[in-house]
Formats: structure tokens, C-alpha cells, sequence
């Protein structure tokens, strides 16, 4: 009887490849994204906002991604 898992990697289970790997494309996207956005949005925001945005999105992905895009919106729709 063998335990070997089908991934190849020993040290993780089975499905743990696959979580991560769609973990890790969905933050390579928000953060290409986010970026996009600072730069599309740049001249509306001061060089601090725009240089403290851009250490956001580097540096924590994720929710620095997601926050500049909430932002980003508020930025297009003055009327909000």
C-alpha cells in the first residue's frame, strides 16, 4: 500500500498545488490590475497619495489591489 500523493511533492496533500496556484494567478492579476489603475489615475492623486498607493499595492497585494481599485472608482465617479 502506497501513500504517495499524485502531486509528486511529498511534503503537500493532494489539491493543495492547485489551491495555490489559483491563489497565486488571481494576485498576479489584482496586482497587474491595480497597477494599470494607479498609473491610468495618477495625475488626479498627489505625488504622496500617488507614492503611498503604489508601496500599497507592492507591497501587500491583495488588499492593497483591492483597496486602489475601490479607490480608483471614487476617483472616476466625483459624484459618489
Amino acid at each position: 500500500m502506497s501513500t504517495m500523493n499524485t502531486s509528486g511533492n511529498p511534503l503537500l496533500q493532494d489539491g493543495v498545488d492547485g489551491v495555490w496556484s489559483v491563489f497565486l494567478l488571481a494576485t498576479v492579476i489584482l496586482m497587474f490590475v491595480g497597477f494599470l489603475r494607479w498609473y491610468r489615475t495618477r495625475p488626479q492623486l498627489s505625488t504622496g497619495e500617488a507614492t503611498a498607493w503604489f508601496f500599497v499595492i507592492f507591497l501587500v497585494p491583495v488588499l492593497g489591489g483591492g483597496a486602489y481599485l475601490y479607490r480608483a472608482r471614487t476617483l472616476r465617479d466625483p459624484g459618489k
